[in-house]
């Protein structure tokens, strides 16, 4: 199997995103048709208006786009320049929602509707609302980093409109090291990591319940059966398997799951589960490694666990390949990553999100 022949790349992209690399490539000079051509997309497509393109055509044109017009955060201006109300009737059925847990309840029911290549998980972490990103293995730099800062400027973006305040205090986690434009992130998005163990954002918890000023029940009613329909015809077009799997890999009283028995909850034989995830361009092992990295990050921020104790939770028998993962999986070491953590807790003590 190439990786061409993974569904992923096989899937249409919304034409918002494609036109607005356009639109920011032809602001810093750079012809469109240039980029169409270097891209090798063929046929009609402009910043108004034109055809969809597959999952592959648009990592084309993004790498594209960077070679003529470079980096310099162009994702982050992407993302930003996406609020809501791009993402038609998903974007409108979240202005509708009366609160932020309503919203990331949408997100993760609806999220395929319109993202492509991130996959999106919130969890409560004591008075901290942690929102993971993640991206299939198969899904190469710098397409990687591009589509991440898509995602995560749009949803803050999305997040100071909802809330119509612009200080509401949030930790956005990169799990890269900072790149040259990294004071415009800073700028841009306000209280950024790099180096860190996953991709996410953080917010308080008490944030997600206060009532939001556009909330509209029969709007969000209407909205919700549209984007019923989008999603169903979605559906059509990609297998859910993956996402069955991610919620299933929880970890449990005898450690994480195995795939033989994910298979049976799923009612598939081992084989064809496997069969399945291929096609995504993974497999069990990697999505394991996915969990045992998730909940490594939410075990450490407990100061009550030590490290032994936590190795032995994600099923370490040795302390040691606990820490030789981690490492591999962050750069950091587990004792690292708590320093970290630690030298971080005084710039946000005045704010709500303490740890």
């Amino acid at each position: 199997m190439t990786r061409r022949s993974v569904d992923i790349f096989n899937q249409p992209v919304p034409h918002i995103y494609p036109q607005a690399y356009l639109q920011i490539a032809a602001e810093r000079g750079v012809a469109v048709s240039d980029v169409l051509q270097r891209a090798a997309i063929a046929g009609d497509f402009n910043t108004t208006s034109g055809k969809e393109l597959s999952f592959t055509e648009f990592e084309a044109l993004i790498l594209a786009v960077l070679e003529l017009a470079g980096d310099q955060g162009i994702g982050l201006e992407v993302g930003w320049r996406l609020p809501p109300t791009a993402y038609g009737n998903f974007g409108y059925a979240l202005l509708c929602c009366p609160n932020l847990q309503e919203v990331l309840s949408l997100c993760q029911r609806f999220w395929h509707i319109n993202a492509r290549g991130v996959n999106m998980n919130a969890d409560i972490q004591g008075d901290i609302c942690v929102v993971n990103l993640t991206v299939p293995d198969i899904i190469r730099e710098p397409f990687r980093h591009q589509i991440l800062e898509t995602t995560i400027a749009s949803v803050m973006k999305g997040f100071q409109l909802l809330l119509r305040d612009s200080t509401a205090q949030t930790d956005i986690w990169f799990d890269y090291e900072a790149p040259a434009y990294a004071d415009a992130a800073f700028q841009l998005l306000g209280n950024v990591h790099y180096g860190m163990p996953a991709s996410q954002f953080r917010i308080a918890e008490n944030l997600l319940t206060r009532p939001l000023d556009m909330s509209n029940p029969l709007g969000l009613g209407f909205a919700l059966e549209q984007c019923e329909k989008e999603f169903q015809l979605t559906q059509l077009k990609s297998d859910p398997v993956l996402e069955r799997v991610r919620q299933e890999m929880v970890f449990e009283q005898e450690g994480y799951p195995a795939l033989d028995d994910i298979a049976d909850r799923l009612n598939l034989s081992s084989r064809t589960l496997r069969r399945r995830l291929q096609h995504h361009g993974t497999r069990y092992k990697t999505l394991l490694e996915e969990a045992r990295r998730r909940d490594a990050i939410k075990l450490l921020d407990d100061r009550n666990l030590s490290i032994q104790k936590i190795a032995g939770l994600l099923g370490y028998q040795d302390p040691a390949n606990f820490t030789r993962a981690f490492r591999h999986w962050t750069g950091h070491t587990p004792s690292q990553y708590r320093q970290m953590r630690n030298n971080e807790c005084p710039q946000s003590s005045s704010g709500p999100l303490r740890h």
